[in-house]
């Protein structure tokens, strides 16, 4: 649960509820400090690692970016990246190192990308399944890809 002070309480067994941090007592499995956006959600300006299995009881949000400006630079936060507008297109990708397991989603937003190409570029010399870069060039189509620590890999290729 989110507390007021944007402490989120992650609890095992808990019967009473406490809403601030120093109300904390030994059936808090444990705590993360962070804020509040106003809609009842916690926001962390960290990453939150997780082993074992996540449950997922409800819909799912992710970042989602526009890019109509070219060359486009993945972000950090980028995860689906809509491809709007026409012309050349590319997409650069940011550098393997500190990305490991990072997966990103392009699409083809304007539905042009067989007379305007979307091209895929990796950082430097590395390289999208042992190639320089991937193009997408089928209208409505979609990419997914995972970055290894070797090089980024295709992970699905959608047709549209």
């Amino acid at each position: 649960s989110i507390m007021d002070d944007g402490t989120a309480k992650f609890t095992k067994g808990l019967t009473s509820i406490s809403t601030r941090a120093s109300d904390l007592d030994s059936s808090i499995a444990f705590y993360v400090s962070g804020t509040t956006d106003g809609n009842n959600n916690a926001v962390f300006d960290c990453n939150v690692v997780m082993n074992g299995k996540v449950s997922q009881q409800a819909g799912q949000t992710v970042k989602t970016s526009v890019a109509s400006s070219f060359p486009y630079t993945v972000a950090d936060s980028d995860y689906v990246i809509l491809v709007e507008g026409t012309g050349t297109r590319g997409i650069s990708l940011p550098a393997k190192a500190n990305h490991v397991g990072r997966v990103l989603i392009i699409k083809d937003a304007s539905g042009n990308a067989k007379h305007n190409n979307i091209q895929i570029n990796p950082s430097g010399s590395e390289n999208i399944d042992g190639l320089g870069d991937k193009l997408i060039n089928d209208n409505k189509s979609s990419l997914t890809i995972v970055c290894g620590s070797d090089q980024w890999y295709v992970l699905s290729n959608y047709p549209g």
